[in-house]
């Protein structure tokens, strides 16, 4: 008898047991999905960028079709580096399309101009795909063009909104830290550009795309931004070209191993200095120049996405790279990006 009640009383102890984990634990968490940017002029896709979408089950890429710019007021703002060839994308990938937007341009474009720009820049993404259901627009808007920007965002959402189509713009750490004066977009999702976030004109920079540092200065406010937050992060490099202190050139896609040779010398970590003058990528490097490389590291995306995970808000979201590209995929480890996307969920 004693021993049939322990067993009943191991029975209840198991289920008490089991009913606990499931009630602390709830369900199984769904893995954040990644995307990644496409930012180049003709959409063809390598071998290796195939291979880093399908092994990491990308079913999303946020794929630049066009710039925005105004250079002469009589013509007003154009389409600048249009998107060719996403015609030969195959398979079940979605496209988020993304226009990049120059703050000049609302600054040089009154209201009318802006509603008459809002119904253009649709047209145009239709013309190139229609098949999204999401717009994202890139700006760095500031105070001054907020109010434009804004009114832009607002006619580009009546132009989409018998489709029930998603709009979500960038958004910068300053834009967060000071919503008071930027204000915070009329979008349905925020994409959270988390890099270039130092000064990459300053020779004496750390590292402009990353910060640590610079970035805990506007994480703790996060969680009190009012739009649901996406995030991306970077998996590039470049090089600023210098000439007596002053920037000149951003070098990107370049390899970091040849500025090690006869034409540079190493005086400083990730500092080169032209031992002769020289052409690289059109632009002239005069002796004595100096190229600052800066480059992301593994262990600067996990601290990024560990500080992304302590201070925003526990909900869905997407997280992006910039960019896919051959060469940015070559400098990582094929694992680095479900690595990251684990210090993230």
């Amino acid at each position: 008898m004693a021993t049939k009640n322990l067993k009943y009383l191991c029975q209840f102890l198991c289920y008490f047991f089991l009913l606990f984990c499931i009630v602390q634990c709830g369900e199984p968490k769904s893995k954040i999905p990644i995307s990644f940017y496409y930012w180049r002029t003709s959409f063809q896709l390598s071998v290796l960028e195939k291979s880093t979408l399908e092994q990491n089950q990308v079913n999303t890429l946020y794929v630049r079709f066009f710039d925005i710019d105004i250079k002469d007021t009589a013509l007003g703002p154009m389409p600048v580096g249009v998107l060719e060839g996403l015609d030969s994308l195959k398979g079940d990938i979605k496209i988020v399309p993304v226009v990049f937007i120059t703050n000049r341009t609302f600054l040089k474009t009154n209201q009318i101009g802006i509603k008459q720009l809002a119904k253009k820049t649709i047209s145009k993404i239709n013309s190139i795909y229609n098949a999204y259901n999401e717009v994202q627009l890139d700006c760095d808007w500031t105070e001054k063009t907020k109010d434009n920007y804004f009114l832009f965002l607002t006619e580009i959402r009546k132009q989409i909104e018998n489709r029930k189509v998603l709009l979500s713009a960038t958004i910068r750490l300053h834009q967060v830290k000071y919503k008071e004066v930027t204000g915070v977009p009329p979008v349905n999702r925020g994409m959270l550009m988390f890099y270039n976030m130092g000064d990459v004109g300053n020779p004496n920079e750390k590292n402009s795309i990353f910060n640590k540092e610079k970035a805990n200065l506007y994480v703790n406010y996060l969680n009190a931004y009012l739009l649901p937050l996406d995030v991306a992060l970077p998996v590039f490099h470049w090089q600023a070209h210098f000439r007596d202190g002053r920037i000149l050139n951003l070098f990107s896609k370049k390899n970091l191993n040849e500025l090690n040779g006869t034409d540079f010398k190493e005086v400083g970590t990730n500092k080169f200095v032209a031992t002769r003058d020289k052409v690289a990528s059109g632009k002239y490097i005069r002796e004595g120049d100096l190229l600052k490389v800066e480059e992301i590291k593994k262990e600067d995306l996990i601290n990024a996405a560990k500080l992304l995970k302590q201070n925003l808000p526990n909900e869905k979201r997407r997280l992006v790279f910039y960019d896919l590209d051959d060469y940015n995929l070559k400098c990582y480890e094929k694992t680095i990006y479900q690595t990251i996307t684990d210090c993230l969920n």
